[in-house]
């Protein structure tokens, strides 16, 4: 079997100013490297783009949202650093949800796989949950395909909630788990994204990916 990072995505809910989103901005405030292009997408009054590479912010009124994708390490990811400083120089912004998305395909998946993901129970022990909210899918295509899809919920009693979408097709498995917290009001986003919450949420989803491949 082979792991793929499709990408990790980090969303924060509240109320932003999207205009403030330029290539300007990014560069000569968030420490965005000097030199290169960054595209401009849309720009209105109430949504803002920026492209580069493996790397896109989107910013909308109530939405502020970074992508990185074709990642190696979920441990080292680019964003991280541009979102810290964007959130320091806004620090007076408000701030409600804090979201952390992990997208992964595993590829030439075996039987064992199979085998922990239709055990409810076995799942409901790794996470350490006394509710899980677990459903399977099977969905009969044409030319005697079967594509199957899992989908687990369950709220953690340190205060966040997770949904995971599990979704086979052509042998591959498509992984797209997501984490989100409150945000207590007048909590450092550096605190919140890089000392707690997105290391914690990493840890998690690695240890997950092991959990279900570990009979490779």
């Amino acid at each position: 079997m082979k792991i793929h990072n499709n990408y990790v995505s980090i969303v924060v809910l509240g109320n932003f100013n999207p205009s403030i989103l330029t290539p300007n901005f990014m560069i000569n405030y968030c420490d965005f490297p000097k030199g290169i292009e960054l595209k401009r997408g849309d720009t209105t009054v109430v949504v803002s783009s920026l492209d580069y590479g493996d790397i896109a912010f989107i910013a909308e009124l109530e939405r502020f949202q970074a992508i990185e994708r074709n990642i190696e390490d979920t441990r080292n990811i680019r964003i991280l650093k541009y979102l810290i400083n964007y959130f320091e120089i806004l620090k007076y912004t408000p701030i409600n949800i804090l979201g952390v998305n992990f997208n992964t395909t595993i590829e030439k998946v075996k039987q064992a796989v199979f085998n922990t993901l239709d055990k409810s129970d076995k799942i409901k022990d790794f996470f350490d949950i006394e509710e899980l909210n677990y459903s399977k899918t099977i969905n009969l295509g044409v030319a005697s395909t079967t594509n199957l899809s899992w989908k687990l919920t369950y709220n953690t009693a340190d205060g966040y909630k997770t949904r995971t979408v599990i979704n086979l097709k052509n042998n591959n498995l498509i992984i797209n788990k997501n984490f989100e917290i409150k945000v207590n009001r007048g909590e450092n986003i550096r605190d919140i994204i890089i000392l707690k919450e997105y290391s914690d949420f990493e840890k998690k989803y690695s240890s997950f990916l092991k959990f279900l491949t570990k009979g490779d």
